[in-house]
């Protein structure tokens, strides 16, 4: 089986898929809504009241092809993928998610939780909406050079551990 290239599109797409991939794992049909915990560096979240509408995004086919990106770079066996569910896909993208913050500095996870990660469903040019640089750089205390900076480091560590 051939690898995935790993790339900033590639890492941003998977990023963004956190959340709905946290919906399917916990097989909800309610909104989530995820917090950055910067004391432990992780993410946290609350499950609100049902909606319709917010789930309506929360794709099984998007979860299932990110899920055979992932599959190209672990390399599992076919008796293992035979198993494969929904809910299971969206533990493999939590798992590689949390995997990829834990190799960042606390500051460059947290960049890329507000601009990649926490959002609410709708999309904007092709990409689910997050806070711009600005309102980043406003919530994290820091200017917005600081932002692109910490983002574009963060995106190359991954893409240098993965490969």
């Amino acid at each position: 089986m051939e690898k995935t290239a790993i790339d900033k599109r590639y890492v941003i797409d998977l990023l963004q898929t956190y959340k709905t991939a946290l919906i399917k794992e916990l097989g909800i049909c309610r909104n989530v809504h995820l917090e950055w915990l910067r004391d432990k560096k992780m993410i946290d979240y609350n499950v609100g009241e049902s909606s319709h509408n917010f789930y309506k995004d929360c794709k099984e086919d998007q979860l299932f092809k990110d899920f055979a990106r992932i599959k190209s770079l672990i390399e599992p066996s076919e008796a293992c993928m035979a198993e494969v569910t929904v809910q299971y896909a969206g533990g493999m993208v939590l798992k590689v998610v949390e995997e990829w913050l834990s190799w960042l500095e606390p500051r460059e996870a947290e960049t890329l939780f507000w601009l990649h990660i926490n959002h609410d469903f709708q999309k904007k040019h092709g990409r689910f909406e997050t806070l711009s640089y600005q309102k980043t750089a406003d919530k994290m205390a820091v200017d917005r050079v600081t932002v692109w900076r910490k983002e574009k480091s963060a995106i190359l560590k991954i893409i240098d551990l993965c490969t």
